[in-house]
C-alpha cells in the first residue's frame, strides 16, 4: 500500500496542496480500508481528509446541479436478509445512496425514481 505523508515544510501553493490531497483521496478509495483506517495508517487528519473530499466534490458539480467528472468506486449491499424477490417489492421498500461526503439518499424502490436516479448519475439528465 502506498503511504501518502504530508511534506514536513508545507506546500508550496494551494494548487500542490490540491494535487496532494488529490492524489490522496484517489488512493482511498481504489482500496479497501476506510477512510478512518486510511486515515490512521498515513497518519492525517480524518477532519481534514474529509474536508478535501467535501471542497473537491463541489469542485466537480456545475452550477445548474449537474454532476461533471464525478467517479463512482465502489457499490456495495449493506444489508442481503430482508431482500425482496425481484417484481415483489413491498410498496415501502427503498434503496439507498452514499455519496462521497457521507450523506445518505433513502428513496422509494420504485421503478421510475430508480432509473431516473441511475440517469441523473450517469449524467445524462443535464
Amino acid at each position: 500500500m502506498k503511504r501518502y505523508n504530508l511534506p514536513t515544510n508545507g506546500f508550496a501553493s494551494k494548487s500542490e496542496e490540491k494535487r496532494f490531497w488529490q492524489k490522496v483521496i484517489t488512493g482511498q478509495r481504489g482500496g479497501k480500508l476506510s477512510r478512518i483506517e486510511f486515515c490512521e495508517r498515513n497518519g492525517l487528519k480524518l477532519s481534514s481528509f474529509k474536508r478535501w473530499v467535501t471542497q473537491l466534490n463541489k469542485e466537480l458539480v456545475k452550477d445548474d446541479g449537474c454532476t461533471e467528472g464525478l467517479d463512482f468506486v465502489q457499490v456495495k449491499v449493506s444489508e442481503t436478509k430482508d431482500l425482496p424477490v425481484i417484481g415483489k417489492f413491498s410498496k415501502d421498500a427503498k434503496f439507498e445512496i452514499e455519496l462521497l461526503s457521507g450523506d445518505k439518499l433513502r428513496l422509494p424502490l420504485i421503478k421510475e425514481v430508480l432509473l431516473m436516479t441511475i440517469n441523473i448519475l450517469k449524467g445524462e439528465r443535464c
